[in-house]
């Protein structure tokens, strides 16, 4: 699918960006929808609104999987002089969401498990995620930070 490289959010955006998912929806199999953008530009408000878009049309089809969750635990950024650059793609463990994302897309006969990030303690947390085995028509979307 040949897409531009940028989506106005606006109501054309909104109905551009659902038909693309929709469109995904309609393939076999797992598919993937990457959100990508700077820190705080809007990722996880337009996968969240996005999320409860889909859900409205095909109930316990979609899933969020969030990247925010691969953060470097917060004592190795403050050991390394980072905490200030929370956010930005070296403070990531990108290769471990990139292998979290082909486990999705390939794995079904058992569970998978991720991590999530958790405000409250500034950290993530192991295994707080967990997609159920299972070969049913699951679409996973994720977003990547800009690199």
């Amino acid at each position: 699918m040949n897409a531009p490289s940028y989506l106005r959010w606006d109501e054309s955006g909104h109905q551009q960006l659902l038909a693309r998912a929709e469109t995904l929806l309609l393939r076999r199999g797992r598919s993937l929808l990457g959100i990508a953008g700077a820190p705080g530009a809007g990722k996880s408000t337009i996968a969240e609104w996005l999320l409860e878009h889909l859900h409205t049309d095909h109930p316990g089809q979609v899933a969020l999987v969030p990247m925010d969750g691969y953060h470097l635990a917060q004592s190795l950024l403050v050991a390394r002089g980072l905490e200030h650059r929370k956010g930005t793609p070296d403070t990531f463990d990108g290769a471990g969401y990139v292998a979290l994302l082909r486990q999705l897309r390939s794995e079904t006969s058992r569970e998978i498990f991720a991590p999530v990030f958790r405000r409250d303690v500034n950290d993530a947390i192991a295994g707080g995620h967990r997609r159920p085995a299972g070969n049913t028509p699951d679409h996973h979307r994720g977003h990547l930070p800009a690199s």
